[in-house]
């Protein structure tokens, strides 16, 4: 199988600025075919029953890559939250590189 996008809060919404209701109920291989690093971390999220924290380049349609700390949460019995917030260019956080 395959994680199912099956809703988004509002802030995510907003954030995605109209793409991602047409991505509601798609699932997460076809979402993030071209970001394998997040899907991979979803994948060990879910795997290993834990939560994952990643600092990872995402790069949204006609946008330049932006570098996210990402946050893969696994909620049982079969669900992983995913929460990504933009780090800002010239931050120190931003230039720490990937978070563990």
């Amino acid at each position: 199988g395959d994680f199912v996008l099956a809703e988004a809060n509002r802030a995510a919404l907003a954030a995605g600025r109209g793409r991602l209701e047409g991505l509601l109920e798609r699932p997460a291989g076809e979402i993030l075919v071209n970001l394998p690093e997040v899907y991979l971390s979803l994948w060990t999220a879910y795997e290993g029953r834990q939560s994952v924290r990643r600092r990872l380049p995402i790069r949204f349609p006609q946008e330049p890559p932006a570098l996210h700390d990402v946050s893969f949460v696994f909620v049982p019995p079969d669900m992983v939250l995913v929460h990504a917030v933009p780090l800002s260019p010239g931050r120190p956080e931003a230039e720490a590189g990937p978070a563990a």
